[in-house]
């Protein structure tokens, strides 16, 4: 799990999120390299608000939880090896960013239904993990 713009709010969560993971398969690619390993990795990423504490009696973790992480989770789920996967409101955020693939609509046993969609490249101009600047909450589920 990770998570942009927590505990102090910034503007560009879904942008830091995305940057980060776009980035991250290339890390995977490296470590697997480096290693002689295979592994995979599916990523769903949302935005909005959530709750989250410390736990644990004695090893203290710190969770966030809410609907923004379980429909991160839910994306992440139902993804793709190798994709990053949104839904249109975390779209919506970075869009002016990013080039967007469309990936169809994404059913759970009808509990919910959303429009999937993949970041891709940053557009031209941006700087993606070098940009400055400060961060509201984003997810990200990564498996």
């Amino acid at each position: 799990m990770v998570a942009a713009g927590v505990p102090v709010e910034c503007g560009n969560h879904a942008e830091s999120i995305s940057d980060f993971a776009l980035e991250f398969p290339q890390s995977l690619r490296d470590f697997n390299k480096e290693n002689s390993l295979e592994l995979n990795m599916r990523i769903g990423t949302n935005s909005g608000p959530l709750a989250g504490g410390v736990i644990g009696k004695w090893k203290f973790l710190y969770d966030p939880w809410g609907n923004c992480v379980n429909t991160a989770a839910r994306m992440e789920g139902h993804g793709i090896v190798g994709e990053i996967q949104i839904i249109e409101s975390t779209c919506d955020l970075i869009a002016h960013v990013f080039e967007i693939q469309d990936r169809g609509t994404i059913e759970k046993k009808r509990q919910w239904v959303h429009e999937s969609l993949f970041p891709q490249r940053p557009k031209s101009g941006h700087l993606g993990m070098k940009r400055v600047g400060g961060c509201r909450s984003a997810a990200t589920q990564v498996r």
